[in-house]
């Protein structure tokens, strides 16, 4: 009985230190690939725009092939759009690279109580497969923001 309880455990110490590992992995290739995104010019067209609204209540931030989409509460948006910033469509790893540096940069979206962040896959008609990726206000913290700002008018 105590061989098998030790063998247990050992097991269990094993699957935790490969799993420590392995996420400890999957941060550090995080940071290299935001370090990355944040000297492209693609980002340095972004970051104006991310700096600007990280003091807002922001209904949401949305990252799309095509470009970002920031909504605030208040009902102000504003829309990148990549190409008519004579910039390319992002490749699908450099707009997660994007997402991941958006969430270093938009302080406000740190925060999990608050906002979510989504993964989505759409298919195309051709077959192709096309990834977004967007950060949403909580359903509670939206309404306590509406109530603090009805409060105030």
């Amino acid at each position: 009985m105590d061989t098998v309880i030790v063998v247990l455990v050992m097991l269990v110490v094993i699957v935790a230190a490969l799993l420590l590992l392995r996420l400890t992995a999957e941060n550090r290739q995080q940071k290299q690939l935001v370090q990355r995104v944040r000297s492209t010019n693609l980002y340095s067209h972004l970051y104006p725009m991310f700096r600007r609204y990280d003091n807002e209540n922001l209904e949401s931030v949305i990252l799309r092939p095509e470009g970002v989409r920031i909504r605030t509460i208040s009902g102000s948006e504003t829309h990148y759009t990549f190409r008519k910033h004579g910039l390319d469509n992002p490749a699908d790893d450099t707009l997660y690279a994007v997402a991941l540096a958006t969430l270093v940069d938009m302080r406000i979206l740190r925060n999990t109580r608050n906002y979510v962040f989504r993964s989505h896959t759409e298919m195309r008609s051709n077959g192709d497969k096309r990834y977004w990726y967007d950060y949403v206000i909580t359903h509670e913290r939206k309404d306590t923001v509406l109530r603090a700002t009805s409060r105030r008018l």
